[in-house]
């Protein structure tokens, strides 16, 4: 995906749509479009599928050519992947996009796990702090 994030905004823009109106399109959120643009987030294999047939891309180009050279739809030399819309170039990528997202899937289970275990630690301190007031107000009265 060498080039998609660059690809992306250039098509958009082509078309004179603004990130909101691409989304809508798409049946994504602003964010998302956001986010493919800059990099921050890759897009799984079906919303892929998506922009390349909306924007009438290959994906392959769409992934791996720098599309701003309307002249040069050429892959470039240095990336391994050719040009080739055979079934074997396709399989190959398709089987890279799901290793991709099952990576990114992966990922996101990690992080909402991770954000369970926090919310569970600070449901235990909530739990802990009444306990730590009443003390605190008790020591208080004694003093007094």
């Amino acid at each position: 995906m060498t080039y998609f994030k660059k690809n992306l905004r250039l098509l958009r823009k082509r078309k004179g749509l603004k990130q909101d109106e691409l989304a809508n399109q798409l049946g994504l959120k602003r964010w998302n479009v956001t986010a493919y643009e800059r990099g921050v987030a890759k897009p799984p294999l079906n919303i892929l599928l998506k922009i390349a047939g909306f924007f009438e891309q290959d994906l392959t180009q769409l992934l791996n050519a720098d599309l701003s050279d309307e002249k040069s739809t050429e892959i470039p030399e240095n990336n391994t992947t050719k040009h080739q819309n055979t079934p074997h170039n396709l399989s190959s990528k398709y089987e890279e996009l799901q290793l991709f997202e099952l990576q990114q899937r992966q990922k996101f289970h990690e992080d909402v796990n991770r954000i369970g275990n926090s919310l569970e630690r600070i449901l235990d301190l909530l739990k802990v702090f009444p306990g730590i007031i009443k003390s605190k107000q008790e020591n208080k009265k004694a003093s007094n």
